[in-house]
């Protein structure tokens, strides 16, 4: 009787095809996650934004300033609070600039000492208009702003 199984030639070949389709899948995944890391902040600044005006438009004015990681207490019912205590994945943390925070723009901003400005600038390049002065991203010192 002719014994069953693979040869260890055909288990080197299945072994060297596998890691061809791997040396060609992992790249493609890494850029996807870089791709969602911006993609996830850009959401996070459309959602807050959203609920801001929201706000806005229930009491005709935006809620005063908040502590750097907070939601302003006002804004509770409006936006669920991990949406803004959970870090964002660029930056250390959200940051609402309302009245009395001393930046001239009002704004949803993240707070970004520990974020290189090579990621402020992608935000602008991917979702703004190329010039951190105009559009929707500013830069402004330290920050990366959504005016509104």
């Amino acid at each position: 009787m002719k014994p069953t199984g693979f040869t260890i030639i055909e288990l080197l070949i299945v072994v060297v095809i596998l890691g061809v389709l791997a040396s060609l899948a992992i790249p493609r995944l890494s850029s996807a996650s870089v791709n969602a890391k911006y993609t996830a902040t850009h959401a996070g600044f459309r959602s807050i934004t959203a609920a801001l005006d929201v706000y806005h438009t229930d009491h005709q004015a935006y809620p005063p300033n908040a502590p750097l990681g907070k939601l302003p207490p006002e804004m509770v019912g409006y936006l669920h609070d991990s949406a803004f205590t959970e870090p964002p994945p660029i930056g250390r943390a959200w940051d609402w600039n309302g009245t009395g925070s001393g930046i001239n723009t009002f704004g949803i901003n993240l707070s970004i000492h520990t974020t290189p400005r090579s990621d402020r600038d992608e935000m602008e390049k991917r979702y703004d208009d190329g010039d951190p002065k105009t559009g929707t991203y500013r830069n402004q010192g330290m920050y990366l702003i959504w005016p509104m």
